[in-house]
């Protein structure tokens, strides 16, 4: 299998698993421009404070074979995140979204057959 055959089959099953979870898929593979991709966008409702808040999701899935050297969420360096940030600022630009909407940058993180969602995994980059 080629890498991106691979990678579709792991952003698959990373979608299915953030369902299962009570995710609500908004959007897979969404590209801006030239700037990047953004892998699975979606909401998640967390209890803060007493209170359901929405967010706005930006998940990128990575996979490593167990074998690895180092986890699949260390794959996400710098330059990624800064253009997972600039993809994420398109679409909420795109689609009339506040910047003051909550929001959350996570890693869905597949190491071999553990899967590990690493919520507010980063903060976003200008």
């Amino acid at each position: 299998m080629d890498k991106r055959t691979i990678g579709t089959k792991y952003e698959q099953f990373a979608t299915q698993y953030l369902i299962k979870r009570g995710a609500y898929i908004i959007e897979t593979n969404y590209h801006f421009h030239k700037m990047g991709e953004i892998d699975i966008i979606y909401f998640d409702n967390v209890i803060e404070n007493g209170k359901t808040v929405k967010y706005l999701c930006f998940g990128e899935v990575k996979y490593r074979k167990k074998n690895n050297l180092y986890n699949a969420e260390y794959a996400v360096d710098f330059p990624k995140r800064k253009r997972i940030s600039n993809t994420a600022y398109g679409y909420i630009k795109e689609r009339n979204i506040s910047p003051d909407h909550p929001m959350r940058f996570d890693i869905i993180a597949i190491d071999g057959d553990c899967i590990n969602w690493i919520k507010n995994a980063f903060y976003p980059v200008s």
